[in-house]
């Protein structure tokens, strides 16, 4: 079933789902709701969310602004979790470019202590701070997974 007022999609079973007017009837009824501002069918007096009215307000009157909409508007779980996956996919993309940073800089230095030797250490510690970068890198991450 649809909710008429907040347009989610929802499973019910039998036993949860009572009508409350026929079809025909449908936009009267929610022409009626929304002029008392509550509930008519399930109770008189019980007050209606502001984000339903809005919902129903945007149905109604559809020159109010989408983008205005959207900014008011809850997300569905659904687009909740694709924002998640999305920023999850944009911080590994961070973590991959940053790592491929240090090993070419790890990779450069061990060229350059191949070609000129390495007499006072110098390339050896860069070679082991990157090191430390990447295991840090790494590390956080992994925890982060955990």
């Amino acid at each position: 079933m649809t909710d008429a007022l907040t347009k989610e999609y929802t499973l019910g079973g039998q036993e949860d789902i009572f009508v409350v007017c026929k079809a025909d009837k449908a936009d009267d009824y929610l022409a009626q709701y929304l002029r008392n501002g509550h509930d008519v069918g399930l109770g008189a007096g019980k007050e209606m969310p502001s984000e339903i009215l809005r919902n129903i307000l945007a149905d109604i009157n559809p020159q109010q602004e989408a983008s205005e909409m959207s900014k008011e508007r809850r997300l569905t779980p659904r687009e909740e979790s694709s924002q998640e996956a999305t920023r999850r996919k944009q911080e590994r993309e961070e973590m991959s470019e940053k790592a491929d940073v240090l090993l070419d800089e790890m990779r450069d230095y061990m060229t350059l202590k191949t070609m000129f030797g390495d007499m006072d250490g110098e390339y050896q510690a860069k070679i082991d701070d990157v090191k430390a970068e990447l295991a840090e890198l790494t590390k956080s991450k992994t925890e982060e997974g955990n």
